[in-house]
Formats: C-alpha cells, sequence, structure tokens
C-alpha cells in the first residue's frame, strides 16, 4: 500500500509555496515550551529515534513516481520546499496527475502541512493499491481520499 497525492488546477495563480508553521508541544492537555522544531521537511531527533520516514526532503522527488507509471509527471515541480502542481487555470492540471511513493507502506501515522490555491480540487489517497495494466484501475477504486478542495 503505499500514499498517494493528486491535485487538479486551480485558478491559474501562482501560489505561495512558502510556509509559515508554529509548532506547540501540548503535554497533559497543556501547552508547554517546545523543546526542539525541525525544519520544514526535516525530523526532530525525537521523531528518528521513534522510527518515522520523511516521505518528502524538500528539494527533490526522490521517492515519488507518478501513479502506474515509472517516472515523475512533468506537472509537478519543487520550489522553497513545496512539491506542488503547476496550476493549469482550468479543472484539472495538465500533465499533473496523481503521485505515489515508491515505497509501500502498511500501518502508519501521517503528519504534512498542505496549502491549496484559489479554486483548487486536490486531494490525499492513503493505503492506495497500484492497478495498473491493460485493465488498470483510478487511483480512486483502490483507495480512501482525504479531500483538498477550496469551493467556497
Amino acid at each position: 500500500m503505499s500514499l498517494t497525492l493528486f491535485s487538479c488546477g486551480g485558478s491559474g495563480d501562482s501560489a505561495d509555496t512558502t510556509a509559515e508553521t508554529d509548532t506547540v508541544t501540548v503535554e497533559d492537555g497543556e501547552a508547554t515550551a517546545e523543546t526542539e522544531a525541525a525544519a520544514p521537511n526535516t525530523l526532530t531527533s525525537a521523531e528518528e529515534e521513534e522510527g518515522w520516514l520523511l516521505l518528502f526532503d524538500g528539494q527533490s522527488t526522490e521517492n515519488w513516481k507518478g501513479y502506474c507509471k515509472d517516472s515523475f509527471p512533468q506537472g509537478w515541480e519543487v520550489a522553497d520546499g513545496t512539491l506542488y502542481c503547476v496550476a493549469s487555470g482550468q479543472g484539472e492540471a495538465g500533465g499533473g496527475g496523481d503521485i505515489i511513493t515508491t515505497e509501500q507502506y502498511g500501518n502508519f501515522e501521517l503528519k504534512l502541512d498542505w496549502k491549496i490555491a484559489e479554486g483548487g480540487n486536490s486531494g490525499i489517497f492513503y493505503l492506495a493499491q497500484e492497478k495498473c495494466g491493460a485493465n488498470g484501475q483510478p487511483i480512486w477504486k483502490s483507495a480512501p481520499e482525504m479531500q483538498i478542495l477550496d469551493n467556497a
């Protein structure tokens, strides 16, 4: 089973790919002082000790490929530590397509930051199974999806 991201086009405006994040540690229901904050696309030493894996290094598409493809789709880019689908200005992103991790994972916890452009339609499929070939299935037939949508 793999983690998959997919994206469809937004308004066509370039989204600001820089993220602002604040980390708060909660202990027994009370916020406490932060002990260690990880920079974007890195793991804290505690996360490393607990066995967390970094799926995106903030610089490359290593560990990712197109769903039912051997390579990474051209409609996606990496900039400013962010992996994003280039907006087409239409309903579907031209050449974006679904991307999937090259490794498969069983039970897992997923932590991520996400941002969507105005009018964007995207999501995260999880526990996906690649069903490729002549009788291949779209990813949405094999995996639940967490929808990321700006329909306001």
